[in-house]
């Protein structure tokens, strides 16, 4: 081999060197940023969390109201121990 076919072989070794270096930087800088993304995305989530909880209690709330009302409308026009229609059910009709 001449000097000058060493000279490249070796030219490009190192240039290989230098791309793979680069591109592990490259991976390295994504993952940082991902990672920070990740985080601001994990703070967000977490920051809406009692938002989340605060709307369910409310689903609960409204559900045993209404539950609670129906069951004051029933017993308005019915009997308690029979069931049946009282007489506001039937002058209400």
């Amino acid at each position: 081999m001449s000097r000058a076919g060493g000279f490249r072989c070796a030219l490009a070794r190192v240039n290989t060197q230098i791309s793979r270096k680069r591109a592990v930087e490259r991976v390295a800088l994504a993952n940082e940023e991902l990672r920070k993304v990740n985080e601001d995305l994990e703070r967000r989530v977490g920051a809406d969390q009692p938002l989340i909880d605060a709307n369910q209690r409310l689903k609960v709330e409204i559900a045993d109201r209404e539950e609670s009302q129906a069951r004051s409308q029933y017993l308005a026009y019915h009997d308690s121990l029979t069931g049946l229609g009282n007489r506001l059910l039937f002058k209400d009709s």
